[in-house]
């Protein structure tokens, strides 16, 4: 799903920039959203927008990802499908300059990089959220500030951001710890090993699967993780 929110013009000194660079950056919503999802499905047809021809003399779109981390396998494969993106939008006529913010784990860098990226006037922020509310204050001055800010599979509480494109991770939960009380006929010990504790996609999907097990009395939890 994706949602959106209205964005605010950036302050003063951006204003004095053409009609034309606020129009392709607000058309660059669309583009934003598919970049974001490309780790999850290749939706071509975003980058496909009438709203979002080139236009003739622009500096390049400054684009920044910044995620908690980028060690674990299946971070490696977003990364390389966000570039791919990014390269099949420069293919096509786009002048796009990517940059990744990799916090290392670490709350704090993600809230200085994303501060970073608000001080160099990034257009895009793509979010992947080590926090589910540590970063709200930083992310509202990104959205204040005029950065497009896409938020997707671990989110942030605050609604002040452009665009949410995430799954139904609650219904992700309930559907997993089904197939596991099938899987084992209905009975027998689970221990659960979940996601980091502050992070919102973990936080979801246990929330879930614990309504499915509380549903199954002769399933018993003996530990989580």
């Amino acid at each position: 799903s994706v949602n959106s929110a209205s964005r605010p013009e950036r302050g003063s000194t951006i204003v004095d920039k053409t009609l034309d660079r606020r129009r392709f950056v607000v058309g660059s919503a669309a583009l934003t959203a598919a970049v974001a999802v490309a780790s999850q499905t290749r939706l071509s047809a975003f980058a496909q927008d009438e709203n979002w021809p080139p236009v003739e003399g622009l500096p390049p779109l400054k684009v920044g990802w910044s995620t908690i981390y980028t060690t674990p396998s299946w971070m490696t494969e977003t990364q390389n499908e966000i570039e791919a993106e990014v390269q099949r939008l420069v293919d096509m006529g786009a002048t796009i300059d990517f940059q990744v913010f990799d916090a290392n784990g670490d709350t704090a860098t993600q809230i200085a990089q994303i501060q970073t990226m608000i001080d160099q006037e990034y257009d895009i922020c793509l979010l992947i959220a080590g926090s589910a509310t540590a970063l709200d204050q930083v992310v509202e001055s990104a959205h204040a500030a005029g950065v497009i800010v896409v938020n997707w599979d671990s989110l942030v509480s605050t609604d002040q951001l452009t665009s949410i494109v995430n799954t139904d991770q609650i219904k992700w939960g309930n559907m997993t710890a089904q197939w596991l009380v099938d899987a084992i006929g209905g009975s027998g010990p689970i221990l659960a090993i979940n996601g980091p504790a502050g992070i919102s996609v973990s936080e979801a999907r246990w929330a879930g699967a614990k309504e499915i097990f509380d549903a199954n009395p002769d399933v018993e939890i003996v530990g989580t993780a």
